[in-house]
C-alpha cells in the first residue's frame, strides 16, 4: 500500500514511502471473522473476485450464485484495483471512500433481504437490479483519473535518495545513480519504460517476458490488500532452466556482505521474500536487472533501516552478476515523537474509542482492507508530510477535502445529540481540535523544517484523516457519492479543521427540550421549551437516543434540574433499559443534582436490565449486565461525597447485578479516587 505517491517503480516502490510491502503491523481485524458456514464450497459454482466459501453476507450470496454477477464482482475488482494502484494518495483516499459507501448501500439499493440466502439462486429482478449496480460502479470506476502532477520538483524527493553502497563498475553504477535521482527528482518514480536512456524488455513496468537475446522472464503477482494490490515481482529467470537466476536469497547474500551487514536487522525487507519491482533493461549495449525491495511501515525493517537496488548484469542463460548496490535512504521517521504530543495523544485516545464498528454491509476482508488502507494513509500523512500537501495542491482536491470535512463534522454534531455522555465526549474533542492541530504543526517545524503554513495544512490534513477513519461509519460522514474529482472543486466549506463548538452548532434546527438542554441554550429559550412540552395537554416528552430523559441530560446542570423538576418532570422515568435519572446522576459525579432527584422521591435502589444496541454499525449502548444500581455507578466513577449520600438516603451495599457484583467490586474500577478516598469509600461500601 503505497500511503504515498505511488512510487510505481524501482525504488520508489521500495525506500519510499513506507507503504509498499508486505505483513501488517498491529491489525487486529480478523481475516475471517463473522464467517457463516452456509453451502458448502462446492456448491457455489462461480468465481467473482472472492472466495465464495468465505461468503459472508446475502449480496456475496447472490454474486455466488449467479454466472453474470460473478463475473461483474470480478471485472469490477480489476478495475477498481487497478486504478488504486495508479492513484496518487489523496485520489485513493477518495477513491476508497466512494469504495466504502457503494458497497455499505447497495444491498438497500436493491432491496435485498438481509437474510443470508441457503438457495443460490437468485431472484430475476434483484440480479437485474444488482447487475446494473455493478455495471454503473465499473463505469464510474474506469472513468476515474489521476490528476497531473505539474510541479517541477517532486515531493518523494525530500525524502529519498539514491546512495552508492556497493560500485563493482563504476562507469556503469555512477551515471545510473544520476539517472535513477533526476527520475526521482521529477517524478518520484522510477519508471525504466518513460526513461529515454533505458529501454523496457520486460519486467514489472513492461510484459512479463522477452525472447530475445535468449528467454528472459520475471515472476510477478498482484498482492493483496495488504501490499496495497500492487504488483510485485518474485524472481529473475534467464534462459530454459526452472531455477531462478535471482531471488531474494541471492539478493540478501550481497547486502549481508556489505560492512555492518548492510546495517540491516532483517535478513529480508519483506515478508513474502519479495520486490517490489525487477525490470529487465537495456542500457547501451549491456543487458541488465534492475531489482528493487520494498520497505516501510509494511516491512519488517527498523525505523531508520535503509532498503536496498541492485544492478544484475545478465550475460547469459542461467548466468546473472552483480554490478552496482545501492541504498534508498528515507528520512527516519519520528512517530514517536508525536506519540508524545499531549494533545494530540489525547484527542487520538479519544477518537479511537468513538470508532464505529463497520457497517454490516462489509464483509470480513472488506474490513480488514479498510483497516489496512487507514493505516496506510495515517502513517504516510504522519511522517512523509509534503506527500500529503504536495497532492493536495497538484490535484486540486481542496474542495473534496473541505466537502469531506464538512461531512465529518455534520455527523460528529448529529453523534453528539444523542445523550449527555456524547455531548460531554464531542465538546472534548473539539476543544482538543485545535491545540492538537498546533502541536503537530510545531512538531512539523521543528522534525521536517517545514514552512510554518505548510505545517499547518500537513497538520490540519491529518487531523481530518484521523477523525473521518474514526467515524467513518457514522450516519452522514460517508455519503460521497460522486467518483469524480471534479464534482467538489469549487466547494465551498462551512467549517474549519479545528472549529469552535458554537459555530458547529449555530443554524442548526432544535426542535426539543432535550437538545435544548444538550446545547445549553439560552434560559429564555429553554423557557419556551419547558412551556411547550410539559404546558401543552397530551405532548409527549422528548427523549434523547435509547430513551435518555430530558433529566438525564440535564444531570450536570443542577439549576436545571431544579428546573425541570418544578415543571413536573418525573425523577423516576427510565429510559430503555431503565436507567434512572439518580444513576446518571450518580454516573457523572453530580451530588447536588443527586440531591435533588432524592428529595424528589428518586427511587434508591432501582436496576437497570440487561442491553445493548447499535445505531447503523454504531456503538450505542453495552449493558451487558442487568440490576446495576445508582450506588453501583457511584461506586464506578465517582468522589466518597456521592457514596455517602446514598448511602444515607439507604442504598443497600449489599445488592448485586446480574453478574453478582456488589457496589464493592465496582469500586475497584473507580479512577477518580485517591488512595485516601479509596479506603474511605472501601471501608463504606466493602463491609
Amino acid at each position: 500500500m503505497s500511503a504515498s505517491f505511488r512510487l510505481r517503480a524501482a525504488f520508489a516502490a521500495a525506500a519510499l514511502l513506507a507503504l509498499d510491502a508486505c505483513t501488517v503491523r498491529n491489525v487486529s481485524v480478523p481475516h475471517h471473522a463473522d464467517i457463516q458456514q452456509l453451502p458448502p464450497v462446492h456448491e457455489r459454482a462461480f468465481s467473482p473476485s472472492f472466495d465464495c466459501g468465505e461468503a459472508a453476507s446475502a449480496v456475496q450470496d447472490m454474486v455466488c450464485g449467479s454466472t453474470t454477477l460473478s463475473a461483474l464482482d470480478k471485472e469490477l475488482a480489476e478495475t477498481f484495483r487497478r486504478q488504486l494502484r495508479d492513484a496518487d494518495l489523496i485520489g485513493r483516499d477518495q477513491l476508497l471512500a466512494t469504495e466504502r459507501h457503494w458497497l455499505v448501500t447497495r444491498r438497500r439499493a436493491c432491496n435485498i433481504p438481509p437474510a443470508r440466502q441457503q438457495d443460490l439462486s437468485p431472484d430475476p429482478a434483484l440480479e437485474a437490479c444488482l447487475a446494473r449496480l455493478y455495471r454503473d460502479r465499473i463505469a464510474a470506476v474506469a472513468a476515474w483519473s489521476a490528476p497531473s502532477h505539474a510541479d517541477a520538483i517532486s515531493p518523494v524527493a525530500a525524502y529519498v535518495a539514491i546512495k552508492g553502497a556497493e560500485y563493482r563498475d563504476d562507469a556503469l553504477c555512477t551515471p545510473l545513480s544520476q539517472i535513477f535521482e533526476t527520475a526521482i527528482q521529477r517524478s518520484g518514480a522510477i519508471d525504466p519504460a518513460h526513461l529515454p536512456e533505458l529501454v523496457e524488455l520486460a519486467g514489472t513496468h513492461g510484459p512479463a517476458a522477452a525472447a530475445q537475446p535468449f528467454r528472459l522472464a520475471v515472476a510477478g503477482y498482484e498482492g493483496g490488500a495488504d501490499q496495497s494490490y500492487q504488483l510485485r515481482a518474485r524472481a529473475l529467470y534467464v534462459g530454459e532452466g526452472q531455477q531462478p537466476a535471482l531471488d531474494q536469497t541471492a539478493f540478501t547474500k550481497w547486502i549481508k556482505a556489505q560492512p555492518n551487514a548492510g546495517g540491516r536487522f532483517s535478513l529480508t525487507a519483506s515478508d513474502t521474500k519479495d520486490f517490489a519491482s525487477i525490470d529487465i533493461i537495456r542500457y547501451g549495449n549491456r543487458l541488465l536487472a534492475l531489482a528493487v525491495e520494498p520497505w516501510g511501515y509494511y516491512s519488517p525493517a527498523a525505523i531508520g533501516e535503509s532498503s536496498y537496488a541492485g544492478i544484475f548484469e545478465i550475460l547469459g542463460p542461467g548466468q546473472v552478476e552483480p554490478r552496482c548496490l545501492y541504498k534508498s535512504y528515507l528520512r527516519p521517521p519520528v512517530q514517536a515523537g508525536f506519540d508524545s504530543l499531549p494533545n494530540y495523544r489525547e484527542l487520538k485516545a479519544l477518537l479511537q474509542s468513538l470508532q464505529g464498528q463497520s457497517p454490516e454491509e462489509l464483509d470480513p476482508n472488506d474490513r480488514r482492507a479498510a483497516h489496512l488502507f487507514a493505516d496506510e494513509i495515517d502513517w504516510t500523512l504522519l511522517n512523509l508530510p509534503l506527500i500529503g500537501t504536495a497532492e493536495v495542491r497538484q490535484g486540486n482536491w481542496a474542495g473534496w477535502l473541505h466537502h469531506r470535512q464538512d461531512a465529518i463534522w455534520d455527523a460528529l454534531f448529529a453523534w453528539s445529540e444523542r445523550d449527555l455522555a456524547s455531548k460531554r465526549l464531542f465538546r472534548k474533542l473539539v476543544a482538543l481540535a485545535r491545540p492538537a492541530a498546533d502541536e503537530l504543526a510545531q512538531a512539523y517545524r521543528q522534525t521536517q523544517e517545514l514552512h510554518p503554513g505548510e505545517a499547518q495544512q500537513a497538520a490540519e490534513l491529518l487531523l481530518l484523516e484521523l477523525f473521518e477513519h474514526s467515524v467513518g461509519s457514522y450516519p452522514g460522514s460517508a455519503a460521497i457519492e460522486s467518483g469524480k474529482p471534479a464534482a467538489f472543486v469549487t466547494y465551498r466549506q462551512r467549517f474549519a479543521t479545528a472549529p469552535a463548538e458554537s459555530d458547529l452548532a449555530a443554524g442548526r434546527a432544535v426542535r426539543s427540550l432535550h437538545s435544548a438542554v444538550l446545547d445549553r441554550l439560552p434560559d429564555e429559550a429553554i423557557a419556551a421549551y419547558l412551556r411547550y412540552e410539559f404546558q401543552t395537554p397530551g405532548h409527549t416528552h422528548s427523549t434523547g437516543a435509547g430513551g435518555d430523559t430530558t433529566l438525564m441530560a440535564a444531570i450536570d446542570q443542577p439549576e436545571l434540574v431544579a428546573r425541570l423538576l418544578q415543571a413536573g418532570a418525573d425523577p423516576n422515568e427510565t429510559n430503555a433499559w431503565r436507567k434512572t435519572p439518580l444513576m446518571a446522576a450518580a454516573a457523572f459525579d453530580q451530588p447536588e443534582a443527586a440531591k435533588l432527584l432524592l428529595d424528589a422521591g428518586a427511587g434508591i435502589d432501582a436496576g437497570t436490565v440487561a442491553w445493548s444496541a447499535d445505531e447503523n454499525g454504531v456503538p450505542m449502548f453495552r449493558i451487558y449486565t442487568g440490576g446495576r444500581t445508582a450506588l453501583m455507578y457511584a461506586a464506578a466513577g465517582a468522589h466518597p461525597a456521592l457514596i455517602r449520600l446514598l448511602l444515607d438516603h439507604g442504598a443497600k451495599p449489599q445488592m448485586r447485578d446480574s453478574a453478582g457484583r456488589t457496589a464493592c467490586d465496582y469500586l475497584k474500577e473507580n479512577p477518580a479516587l485517591s488512595d485516601a478516598e479509596m479506603r474511605d469509600s472501601s471501608a463504606l461500601l466493602c463491609r
